[in-house]
């Protein structure tokens, strides 16, 4: 039986405080869930480059992995640095925005005095493209991701 192909990932940061991201993506079947279950894997791989957060849990359609990890260590862990993602289904052009927690702002390809990335630099392109692999809109559709900007405590660039 088909069902939604509904993501989730909850990140700690080093208070063992969770936050969770969900994205939706394509219908799951008997013939895709490899394939789908795959590409969802790569691009939670991806948060490895931009998040300092430790994954604690994740789910794709009604499966579900719990990961008893230590929580990160930096002081710089913290759930009110985030990456807040905006993008649009192709087809309608409806927005969206979602947020990466515990985001890892060190060492990022800022805009010049801006707190948007450049997305065309390591390791944003990467994500933009595992990101756009996968995701779908709420209607099923393609998107697109049009910026990621840095949000919460000591982010002005």
């Amino acid at each position: 039986m088909a069902q939604r192909g509904e993501m989730s990932a909850t990140l700690i940061d080093r208070r063992s405080k969770p936050s969770t991201q969900r994205l939706w993506g394509a219908i799951l079947t008997a013939g895709n869930i490899v394939a789908q279950s795959g590409a969802w894997n790569t691009l939670i791989g991806d948060y490895a480059n931009v998040s300092l957060g430790t994954l604690t849990r994740f789910s794709i359609g009604n499966t579900t992995l719990e990961i008893n990890p230590a929580p990160p260590t930096a002081d710089a862990a913290l759930r009110s640095q985030k990456w807040a993602v905006s993008f649009y289904d192709t087809t309608t052009g409806d927005k969206y925005t979602t947020q990466i927690p515990v985001g890892l702002f060190d060492s990022m390809p800022f805009v010049a005095g801006q707190d948007y990335v450049d997305l065309t630099a390591s390791p944003w392109s990467g994500y933009k493209t595992d990101f756009e692999a996968v995701v779908k809109s709420k209607q099923l559709n393609a998107v697109s991701i049009t910026k990621v900007r840095a949000i919460g405590r000591h982010t002005k660039r």
